[in-house]
């Protein structure tokens, strides 16, 4: 079996932004690169350009954040929300630093979902998967909910 050595470069690329807390997830959604990443405890999701680390926006929400999950067919970035929401936001808005954002819809859940998982079918619609903190795994068609 061969291994790999691995060495470690440290990256040019620098996070200029403060940060309240430490951060509890990062993204990085390759078809419209950019990366988004979330802090403990925190209400705001930031937005960087994946190209250099750029700060693009900070989206407030209005609870706490548990997951996010970009769903490529549909262009929008679910988030899920201790308040028992799912607030899905409009995707093109993330390229430039002028545009606000835009809810384009939401969803109130039965529980707490801590996992967010986008299948795309090519027949029957589009599925997003959560998991709830009771163990209870839910399937949204999206095709549903954005009609």
């Amino acid at each position: 079996m061969a291994t790999t050595n691995m060495r470690y470069e440290e990256s040019s690329l620098i996070d200029k932004k403060s940060h309240n807390n430490y951060i509890e997830k990062i993204y990085y959604f390759e078809r419209i690169d950019i990366i988004v990443l979330y802090e403990q405890n925190m209400k705001k999701v930031v937005i960087y350009s994946g190209v250099d680390l750029s700060w693009i926006q900070d989206i407030d929400c209005q609870s706490n954040i548990l997951a996010i999950e970009y769903c490529t067919e549909r262009n929008v970035i679910a988030i899920s929300l201790a308040d028992l929401n799912i607030v899905f936001f409009e995707g093109k808005i993330f390229a430039k630093k002028e545009e606000t954002t835009q809810i384009k819809t939401r969803l109130h859940v039965p529980q707490t979902q801590k996992c967010l998982r986008y299948i795309h079918r090519k027949t029957g619609g589009d599925l997003l998967f959560t998991a709830s903190v009771s163990g209870s795994i839910f399937a949204f068609n999206l095709q549903d909910l954005f009609n």
